[in-house]
């Protein structure tokens, strides 16, 4: 096996950085064009460049999906059927839940 060379920090960084080249260069034209409509793109550019600093895209969903589909795999017997008209449940007290108008 070789041993692969170090990449400098460089391409490190500017990989790191590029998600939030787009958003900068939004932020600064909102700057430029200033007033309202200024204000809304940089503050759009603002949200969207948290949005990936952060990384809420769809790589948590996908991350979550995957552990809870491998923790349905991991249980054992699947979800057991309550029978409600034998045993305890059937003589546990009823009441009703929601609005009382």
């Amino acid at each position: 096996m070789t041993a692969q060379p170090a990449r400098p920090p460089r391409l490190d960084t500017a990989r790191r950085f590029r998600p939030l080249v787009l958003p900068a260069l939004a932020a600064s034209a909102g700057v430029f064009i200033g007033g309202v409509p200024g204000f809304l793109l940089a503050f759009t550019a603002a949200v969207v460049a948290v949005d990936r600093a952060l990384d809420f895209g769809g790589t948590r969903m996908i991350g979550a999906d995957t552990a809870f589909t491998r923790l349905v795999r991991r249980r054992a017997g699947g979800l057991s059927y309550l029978a409600d008209d034998t045993g305890w449940a059937a003589s546990a007290p009823r009441r009703r839940l929601g609005v009382m108008l």
